[in-house]
């Protein structure tokens, strides 16, 4: 795997808004159509999103405000930016305004006119857009990223998803929106479909790694106790990797070990405490010629890796003052619903019937 942060997925994504009150821009908007996002893990993304009207032309992503008091040609200040009510006999190219000249045209005034026209002045206020992206159910925020401006006038943005960030997104389908900030702090949905309830689909796929044809899976031999250990793999003289550890609550050690040989002696490269975790990503740097990962599954939990709101039973009381994370009291047997995590050498069992859970999948890319 190359390590160098590459972007190499560009698409063009049209979100197309339709004005509902009758002006240019509207913060009210209504979705017509849109295509499906994919987002390849294993990489950065960049997508282009561009936003465009009902007649197909670019919008201008500022928030455009014409003021109430007409004024004279002889009052227009250079630099500012002004809308033509009265052509009159002005000349209104001379100080800025584009051919061909039409009532309504906005322009930027370059100099100061003459002649019996009108003008309002106008301005503009920057708008800010977020994407979110949704878990398949609805249920879960995954992310949450601003667009980056590429160009305000004519309605380009880029979203740029990162390596790091879809490495903690399962492949699949989730959705998105795409909302403005408002001047009150509120979102307004900006993309909205007609059967997706405000959302589009964006489809988190597995990257093709150039030193690899495809992801590879780890088996876990059946029938191991505590410790688990899982099959090798031969890195093929790669110095980086990433591996996602796909479990069910599992509570316990997971134990990154390299070894120069088969034969040889396992060293540990990575030692990670997880509770209740449904899945691990860990990417492996420097070059170790072979790797598997060991599973030592929890027979009890230290207090630092309790979950708030579970139920748990003090196996050994330790040093750890129990009552300040729930417990009536510290004594061996106490029944408790966790308000905190603790600190010191206590440990406790949890009524959960799934554990201390299962890992069911290592993915290597």
């Amino acid at each position: 795997m190359n390590s160098t942060k590459i972007y190499l997925f560009h698409q063009r994504h049209r979100v197309v808004l339709l004005d509902t009150s009758g002006a240019y821009f509207s913060r009210r908007f209504r979705q017509v159509y849109t295509k499906n996002l994919i987002a390849h893990r294993g990489t950065d993304n960049r997508i282009l999103i561009e936003f465009v009207n009902q007649d197909q032309k670019r919008v201008d992503l500022r928030d455009k405000t014409v003021g109430d008091t007409p004024i004279d040609p002889s009052d227009i200040v250079p630099g500012d930016n002004y809308v033509i009510c009265e052509l009159g006999n002005t000349d209104w190219q001379a100080i800025g305004a584009s051919h061909p000249v039409r009532k309504g045209n906005t322009f930027l005034a370059t100099a100061v006119g003459t002649g019996t026209g009108v003008a309002k002045p106008v301005t503009y206020a920057d708008m800010d857009f977020t994407c979110r992206l949704i878990s398949h159910d609805g249920d879960t925020l995954l992310l949450e990223k601003p667009l980056t401006v590429v160009n305000r006038t004519t309605g380009q943005t880029n979203l740029v998803l990162t390596e790091e960030e879809l490495d903690l997104i399962a492949p699949g389908k989730i959705g998105f929106s795409i909302e403005y900030t408002s001047d009150n702090a509120l979102f307004e949905p900006v993309y909205v479909a007609d059967n997706a309830g405000a959302r589009g689909v964006i489809d988190v796929v597995d990257s093709v790694m150039p030193s690899f044809t495809a992801s590879e899976v780890l088996t876990i031999p059946e029938g191991q106790v505590s410790p688990r250990v899982s099959s090798t793999l031969n890195t093929s003289a790669s110095d980086l990797h990433t591996f996602q550890i796909t479990m069910s609550s599992f509570t316990g050690t997971i134990e990154t070990r390299g070894a120069t040989d088969v034969d040889g002696l396992w060293y540990s490269i990575n030692s990670d405490d997880v509770a209740e975790s449904d899945m691990y990503v860990y990417t492996v740097e420097g070059y170790h010629p072979y790797i598997q990962f060991t599973f030592t599954e929890a027979t009890d939990i230290a207090v630092q890796l309790i979950t708030i709101g579970n139920e748990y039973t003090i196996l050994s009381p330790g040093d750890t003052d129990f009552t300040l994370i729930g417990a009536a009291d510290s004594l061996t047997g106490t029944v408790f619903i966790a308000t905190a995590v603790g600190v010191g050498t206590g440990t406790v069992s949890t009524a959960d019937p799934d554990f201390p859970g299962t890992v069911t999948e290592i993915r290597h890319r």
